[in-house]
């Protein structure tokens, strides 16, 4: 009788656990080196982030995704990067495009300690506090950060605040799948850009779905606003929208992905692509650990393509294989060791 009053309030308490959507820790949260992020923009027509709380059901089925829209975000090494110096304490950096974010992370939070983009350097002095560790539903935060640096000739001042808040729990419907138990974090970010001919204000509202498997969020609405003091009156806003890339993935049933292979994996001076089956309007492209195009062919064929590679000016390094065909994208890892 007891073994059974324990196995009850066992599986009460596992079922209490999973309702309130998952924990967020540094293992599942996807801060890893190595590790590359692809998303897809969707048009932000009548989408709104819905209601926080518990048991909340968001539908979002009917967003459109632009697969040809991709952002691409790779987690790698500080030290391989040439902005790093001004980062002395980080331990891993966010690469997307030209810009370089750099964290300090542990079991605990994941600190913010600058960016470098296209050359402008900015180190907070006062770091920002972008996550802790654990966080469940209703885990908050409030943190300041403040900074120094130059833009074209000019000096700035920027100082700011994070407000973060786990503030739902639910269910998540997107094209062609459904999370069953996600958490939402809400985090509004004020920004006060200064300088001596004028000031800046925006707020950034995020708000971010993580289904506690997937190691980044899957799914992104991120609204913006924004005035200066030399444009009073005018204020610019943004939106945006954005999915896991896993979610086109699970949605694209009515295209089977190609047979191709890359060999040899690992490669030294050369390496062949082949591609057994038919692909067309197709383009492949070859990006580094900064998330650089390297590489770019376009394919337009029925079948057994194969495609030598000279690869005997690329550096040591993981490199993203990317091969698209109308609206669908497909990876693979190409690894170079001489």
């Amino acid at each position: 009788m007891k073994k059974n009053l324990l196995f009850s309030s066992l599986m009460m308490l596992s079922i209490s656990i999973f309702a309130q959507g998952p924990t967020l820790t540094l293992s599942n949260f996807g801060i890893i080196l190595g590790t590359t992020v692809n998303k897809y923009n969707c048009d932000t027509l009548n989408v709104t982030p819905g209601n926080n709380g518990a048991n909340v059901t968001w539908n979002y089925s009917n967003i459109s995704i632009n697969t040809n829209n991709q952002l691409q975000v790779n987690y790698v090494n500080p030290s391989t990067l040439s902005g790093s110096s001004s980062f002395p304490t980080a331990n891993v950096a966010e690469v997307s495009q030209s810009n370089e974010t750099y964290y300090k992370y542990s079991t605990s939070e994941l600190i913010q300690l600058g960016t470098d983009a296209d050359g402008t350097i900015m180190v907070y002095s006062d770091p920002a506090k972008v996550m802790i560790f654990p966080t469940s539903y209703n885990s908050s935060f409030t943190d300041t950060y403040n900074a120094t640096y130059n833009y074209m000739g000019i000096n700035f001042n920027r100082n700011g605040t994070i407000n973060s808040n786990a503030d739902a729990w639910g269910k998540l419907i997107l094209p062609g799948k459904i999370y069953n138990s996600v958490i939402r974090i809400k985090q509004v970010q004020t920004v006060v850009d200064q300088c001596a001919y004028y000031t800046q204000n925006s707020i950034i509202t995020s708000y971010l779905w993580f289904d506690g498997i997937v190691k980044s969020p899957v799914f992104v609405i991120v609204i913006g606003s924004s005035n200066n003091t030399l444009q009073p009156g005018l204020t610019s806003t943004i939106k945006a929208v954005m999915v896991d890339n896993s979610v086109v993935g699970i949605n694209e049933t009515n295209q089977q992905q190609p047979t191709w292979t890359i060999y040899p994996n690992p490669a030294a001076n050369s390496s062949t692509i082949a591609i057994e089956s038919s692909v067309n309007n197709g383009v492949l492209e070859i990006y580094n650990s900064l998330g650089s195009k390297v590489y770019s062919q376009n394919i337009n064929n029925e079948s057994n393509s194969q495609i030598s590679l000279n690869t005997q000016d690329f550096t040591n390094g993981i490199y993203i294989v990317s091969l698209k065909s109308d609206n669908q994208t497909w990876q693979k890892k190409l690894i170079i060791n001489k």
